[in-house]
């Protein structure tokens, strides 16, 4: 019995000893990390990324040439959202976690010797010009802005060709080799966006008529609603008169059906989310 209680009393010492050594480990580990923490100013600059987002994206907005009506929301949208993220990730909010993150990647023995870099001379050098450092990176960053938002102007109209694409697939089969007598006599019929290939000739946008047929085409830019409309021969070229430059960033939206035969739906900008992906057919005039 004796050595009984023994081996129990011996086990329960260890154990006791073993979580209180672990416990001291994790509180030196964290404290080591909180030095390394303080050496980065990982602090400093959490709270310093909020008005450098702010700076940014107020020269964003010059250099991308946000309309004027749509200016103060984007400000207002910019600074709610910038407020938001302040509260979110604050530092009493993070830092709990970025000081585990620290603890799980690096041993207490590696976060001492990072400490000692970056509190020598040259890691501290590096450490106090790094919102210098950002500032430069941050100038070749913004240089892109004007080339990203023009193509962020294409988007729409890239996706509603891609949507028109995939809605037209099955119904384009068989309509560049012309389209029947008994088709034609139909009131209803596919529209021909497949065979009609938009493109430049001598520095005007228009399309070319690949169906065997001839096609009525409507073509429109969306910031005027102006209507351009002609029936074109097959092979023929439906000329807009607009040059790259008229057309460079301005969505447009067009309609193709076979000659006689209108889009079901009135060809304006209202009914632009059945027209641009293609989803209306042709109705006998």
């Amino acid at each position: 019995m004796h050595k009984t209680w023994c081996l129990i009393f011996t086990f329960l010492f260890c154990s006791v000893a073993c979580v209180s050594f672990a416990h001291a480990s994790d509180t030196s580990h964290r404290a080591a990390v909180e030095k390394l923490l303080l050496a980065l100013n990982v602090q400093k600059n959490v709270s310093n990324f909020y008005e450098q987002m702010k700076d940014t994206t107020e020269r964003m907005f010059k250099q991308i040439n946000v309309p004027e009506n749509e200016l103060a929301m984007a400000v207002k949208m910019r600074n709610r959202q910038l407020e938001i993220a302040k509260e979110e990730l604050s530092w009493q909010n993070l830092k709990d976690g970025i000081i585990s993150s620290y603890m799980k990647v690096y041993s207490e023995e590696e976060i001492v010797e990072l400490t000692k870099v970056f509190t020598s001379s040259i890691g501290m050098k590096y450490v106090n010009k790094q919102q210098e450092l950002m500032a430069e990176m941050t100038k070749g960053y913004e240089t892109r802005l004007p080339i990203m938002a023009e193509r962020y102007k294409r988007i729409p109209e890239e996706i509603a060709a891609e949507m028109s694409s995939s809605t037209t697939e099955n119904q384009c089969q068989g309509l560049t080799s012309g389209v029947s007598g008994q088709d034609l006599a139909q009131t209803t019929v596919a529209h021909l966006e497949c065979c009609t290939n938009w493109d430049y000739r001598d520095n005007h946008y228009g399309a070319i008529n690949n169906c065997k047929d001839p096609v009525s085409i409507k073509f429109m830019q969306m910031n005027d609603e102006l209507v351009i409309e002609r029936d074109i021969g097959s092979g023929e070229f439906f000329d807009t008169g607009l040059s790259r430059d008229q057309m460079n960033g301005n969505c447009t939206m067009f309609a193709a059906c076979p000659v006689g035969y209108l889009p079901s739906v009135p060809f304006s900008a209202k009914n632009k989310d059945v027209i641009l992906p293609g989803l209306y057919n042709c109705v006998k005039k």
